[in-house]
């Protein structure tokens, strides 16, 4: 969801992909077939850069099990530096991308949640997820596998998105970073029409453009120009408006990805409960750094949960297998 942080990691001194000619030709094929997959590169690359919890002897020459591997950007990256193998996992992962991503050498994809999976006998040194454990129902026994799919001295790394920070229901579309902010402030997009004299009107094609493409599943807002605080746009454009309005949350977030019964919605753990079920299945935490937002909560929410649940953004933690 985010980028980075001073708190969060220190960049060690860049190193370019090691550039195994078998992986870089189908990568640069790839970026031309799948749209955004040049821009997915970017991002996992920063992690490369900067996770001092992934260094090199982690995947280098290793079994890599990218789960959640999305559009396949992150497992190209680790064949490019020199991973022995990796198995990339996603439970929206089409039949014509797992097509185009069989060309990459050393792999495998598959479609479907970690539990459905088939592994075999195979085990692996490395399991990674970035922004992917918040969005697995049964998450307990999600570590638990991943737990038993490591080889021992294997390490499980993974960027967590925090429900309970500002924006932590993931509706990217309303918010964004602020550029440039340090602590990391989180800020609205959408158009405040509340303020402004031509009400509703204001925010009309914002609207629009948003169902269209972040949250397609809106049909319609409910609309209240009298009274701006029971509209649902209104309360959809706070921060922290999933727990703000918590009993009109199947009205203002209707969209099946806002919700906890089916992998892929957001399951809503805090952090202590993610550690907790890390611990649990036999894990040793060796990285735990979330980034802090700046943003002050409103003083009802502190009626309800603690101020570092607020202010956490993502989570980055590594967790070894002895």
């Amino acid at each position: 969801m985010f980028g980075g942080g001073d708190d969060l990691v220190k960049a060690r001194p860049g190193r370019r992909d090691t550039g195994f000619p078998e992986a870089r030709a189908v990568i640069t094929a790839l970026e031309r077939e799948i749209p955004g997959f040049t821009d997915a590169l970017a991002v996992e690359r920063w992690g490369f850069e900067t996770w001092k919890c992934m260094p090199e002897e982690s995947y280098l020459d290793k079994d890599v099990l990218d789960l959640g591997c999305g559009l396949g950007a992150s497992s190209a990256v680790f064949l490019d530096r020199g991973a022995r193998f990796v198995w990339g996992v996603d439970p929206e992962l089409p039949s014509e991308r797992v097509e185009r991503l069989a060309a990459l050498p050393r792999s495998r994809f598959s479609a479907g949640v970690l539990g459905e999976v088939e592994f075999g006998e195979q085990q692996f040194d490395l399991i990674y997820a970035r922004a992917v454990t918040e969005h697995i129902y049964d998450l307990p026994a999600a570590v638990v596998k991943a737990h038993s799919l490591l080889r021992s001295g294997g390490r499980f790394v993974a960027l967590h998105d925090n429900y309970y920070g500002p924006m932590g229901a993931h509706d990217q579309g309303m918010f964004r970073v602020a550029n440039g902010s340090d602590p990391m402030m989180i800020e609205r997009v959408g158009v405040p029409c509340w303020t402004s004299p031509d009400k509703c009107r204001a925010s009309e094609s914002f609207r629009e453009q948003y169902a269209k493409d972040h949250d397609w599943q809106v049909t319609r807002w409910a609309l209240t120009p009298d009274d701006c605080e029971r509209c649902s746009y209104f309360q959809r454009a706070q921060l922290w408006a999933h727990l703000r309005y918590q009993d009109q949350f199947p009205a203002v977030f209707a969209g099946k990805f806002f919700h906890t019964r089916t992998d892929g919605g957001l399951n809503k753990v805090t952090a202590f409960q993610l550690r907790q079920f890390l611990v649990e299945a036999g894990f040793t935490v060796t990285t735990w750094m979330p980034v802090h937002v700046a943003n002050v909560p409103p003083p009802e929410l502190l009626a309800n949960f603690t101020l570092s649940d607020l202010q956490t953004g993502p989570l980055l933690f590594a967790a070894d297998k002895e």
